[in-house]
């Protein structure tokens, strides 16, 4: 089916060459981000706090955005709450199972606070995969051990993440709310989302408590909300997701390959693989490739379900999950 796909300033794309044998193949793209985005942004919510669910969930939800939740999962009384929101489509990760600083516990009771937490969470929220997970105090431990357990863990030392993180186990964030020296305002915080789309970075905002709960560094709601308006109106140039699906999309991207399967008049097949363990990373890539001036109306499909796309300039756009099935673009 021919749909209109969110599309930004096509400046930060990912080239890959198709691997073929033919010399007439043309280029493949993966977007640097999703629905090729200059910037990515993600929501991350700590300690399980009732005002992320009454008052942040839902706003997140009315802009058509999702976020990133982290209970300590020794505290939790109501699993039945973060099992809603996961179906709503909202992270659930690890914030540990009691929330001690992990570097100064031994290896075995690192190893406990790190599957004990995992292991509850994934018996009582069944729609998550519990793959990320957030330091208590910002305090990195062991990430070997950590390695062992999730795909990526969340620090906080303000800093914008590149569009490939150094280090997956030390991915930056910005501190937000009454306690933070520079990012109390929705001024603030939108001036972070502008520095991330200068660089195609990564921006990763840490939200405690909104509003007025009991929690530490309330953000004011409007405040949030003003932040939330900004990427909503600004949503070609920003991809708000949540932090497991920001990881995943960039490994997968730094890891895929394409490979142009056949061409003709009537159609062109490509496969999309990787070596990544499917059952995690199976989040979708954004890829364009150019298309013959004639072929204004076709159809996409992978594994034979359609796929949504656009055509602008000669160029199709598409979103295609790797090792799927092979995709086939058909002229009608």
């Amino acid at each position: 089916m021919k749909k209109q796909i969110a599309l930004a300033v096509l400046v930060a794309i990912v080239t890959q060459a198709c691997q073929t044998t033919n010399p007439d193949a043309h280029e493949c793209e993966i977007a640097t981000w999703n629905d090729f985005a200059t910037a990515a942004v993600s929501y991350t919510f700590d300690d399980n706090l009732p005002n992320q669910f009454l008052i942040a969930a839902p706003m997140l939800e009315h802009y058509g955005f999702v976020g990133s939740f982290y209970p300590v999962a020794k505290e939790v009384d109501n699993w039945d709450v973060l099992s809603h929101y996961s179906s709503m489509g909202h992270e659930i990760g690890s914030h540990t199972y009691s929330h001690l600083a992990l570097s100064s516990l031994t290896l075995d009771s690192l190893n406990f606070e790190l599957q004990k937490s995992k292991e509850l969470i994934l018996q009582n929220v069944p729609r998550t995969d519990c793959c990320t997970m957030v330091y208590p105090y910002c305090d990195k431990p062991d990430t070997a051990l950590v390695a062992q357990h999730y795909i990526a863990a969340r620090i906080c030392d303000e800093r914008i993440e590149t569009s490939t993180p150094a280090n997956y186990y030390a991915i930056s964030s910005f501190i937000v709310g009454s306690e933070s020296a520079k990012y109390k305002t929705a001024q603030s915080i939108i001036n972070l989302f502008n520095d991330a789309k200068q660089t195609n970075g990564w921006c990763v905002i840490l939200v405690h408590e909104i509003e007025d709960g009991y929690g530490y560094s309330p953000l004011p709601t409007a405040a949030f909300d003003s932040t939330l308006q900004f990427l909503d109106k600004n949503q070609p140039d920003f991809w708000v997701d949540t932090f497991g699906n920001v990881v995943k999309y960039t490994k997968e991207r730094d890891n895929a390959s394409i490979k142009l399967i056949e061409s003709t008049d009537e159609h062109i097949i490509l496969s999309l693989t990787s070596p990544l363990d499917e059952c995690i990373y199976n989040v979708p890539l954004s890829i364009r490739r150019p298309l013959p001036a004639e072929w204004t109306d076709i159809v996409v499909r992978q594994n034979s379900v359609d796929t949504d796309f656009c055509i602008i300039d000669n160029y199709i756009y598409f979103n295609a999950i790797p090792n799927e099935g092979e995709i086939i673009i058909r002229r009608l």
